[in-house]
């Protein structure tokens, strides 16, 4: 009986993925959300090239705390985001800033890829565009099309 219940849930649940994924609006979203994260990588595609720069040496290149790599991570959950770059030193940047998420991916990444800019932009540019394509979904789902609508107010989304 349950294998039953099972195999009618499965079932469904299969049709209804099937549906979703052969209607003409699941195939226009999916080409849509394609192109904007085509193009949103396009768009910063030429950031591979590059070194660092601006704040990289402030928190990758010269911040004691994500050289360290995963050693580093306690003292980055446990200080100012500037401890590991300005140590004690606070006339510099007064006021306190304590953004641990971005040092521990940088940490993380120095200690699994090494100090390689190519690859830092990339992981730059592939969240980039991962972050066009939940943008595009949660617009999608907070207005979504009508069929009846004129075309010109579908446009955006």
């Amino acid at each position: 009986m349950a294998r039953c219940v099972w195999d009618h849930a499965d079932s469904s649940v299969d049709e209804r993925s099937a549906h979703l994924t052969r209607s003409p609006e699941a195939q226009r979203a999916r080409r849509y959300a394609v192109v904007l994260m085509t193009l949103s990588a396009a768009i910063y595609a030429n950031t591979l090239g590059f070194d660092y720069a601006l704040d990289d040496h402030i928190v990758l290149t010269d911040n004691q705390f994500t050289q360290q790599g995963l050693a580093g991570i306690a003292d980055i959950f446990t200080h100012d985001s500037m401890a590991g770059y300005y140590g004690s030193r606070t006339t510099p940047v007064a006021g306190g800033r304590y953004r641990p998420l971005s040092l521990a991916t940088f940490a993380v990444e120095h200690a699994v890829l090494g100090k390689r800019p190519a690859v830092s932009h990339l992981i730059n540019v592939l969240c980039y565009s991962a972050t066009v394509l939940l943008l595009f979904l949660l617009l999608q789902r907070l207005f979504p099309q009508s069929a009846d609508a004129p075309w010109y107010r579908n446009v955006a989304f």
